[in-house]
């Protein structure tokens, strides 16, 4: 990968909108669906010229959802949401059937957010979802390419083309490694229960993922 004083208000800029793609993301999977949630989702989303969050209104039906997605094990609508739950797991006959977890997937994430200084249980949101949460977690994984994609921005903007490319290589791997690998499994699992809103918020991560990929192959290519 290399970036050089040419290019670095290309990648601040694409940095930046990144970062701020992801913090949205991992924010509607770990908080209540309240106006200020759903309107952050709509806004990165129709920033990126997708009107599919157009129609979601914050309501005590797309509360109880989010509960039933995340906590509520006996809803038909619950579904398992880290990597090491997801890993060998699939959908058979329109079911999900879920394989043991797979450790080495969280501790491989876990290390990969140490060596990046990064602290999954300092991010906040509802009490109980940030109090559970994995490292491995999907809105964990969304957090931490936020914080990579913001180091990278503020680095581009320092005009620090070594921290900025130090910072943006580690979102390549990472991406590479854990988020391309089950995002759009985990995707195609909350779909079995039809269209709401956290199908469409993991649906749109999964092209945000494949489009960050893109761009961060660009770049390295230079």
């Amino acid at each position: 990968m290399s970036i050089d004083t040419q290019n670095l208000a290309t990648v601040s800029q694409t940095s930046r909108g990144m970062s701020v793609i992801y913090e949205a993301i991992a924010e509607a999977l770990l908080n209540i669906p309240d106006t200020t949630v759903v309107d952050d989702v709509k806004r990165v989303a129709a920033a990126m010229g997708d009107e599919r969050f157009a129609d979601v209104t914050p309501s005590s039906d797309l509360e109880q959802r989010f509960y039933n997605r995340f906590f509520v094990s006996s809803s038909v609508y619950h579904i398992a949401w880290t990597e090491s739950a997801i890993w060998n797991s699939g959908i058979v006959d329109g079911r999900i059937e879920y394989a043991s977890p797979v450790p080495s997937r969280k501790a491989h994430v876990a290390a990969c957010y140490e060596d990046a200084g990064f602290d999954y249980r300092r991010l906040s949101g509802y009490e109980i979802a940030v109090s559970t949460l994995s490292p491995d977690a999907f809105a964990s994984e969304m957090a931490f390419m936020a914080y990579l994609h913001d180091g990278g921005a503020r680095a581009a903007e320092a005009e620090d083309p070594a921290t900025a490319q130090a910072n943006l290589h580690l979102a390549k791997q990472f991406l590479e490694q854990h988020p391309s690998r089950w995002a759009s499994r985990l995707a195609e699992m909350a779909a079995l229960t039809g269209d709401d809103f956290y199908t469409r918020v993991l649906s749109f991560a999964t092209e945000i993922i494949a489009l960050d990929l893109e761009q961060l192959n660009v770049i390295e290519a230079r």
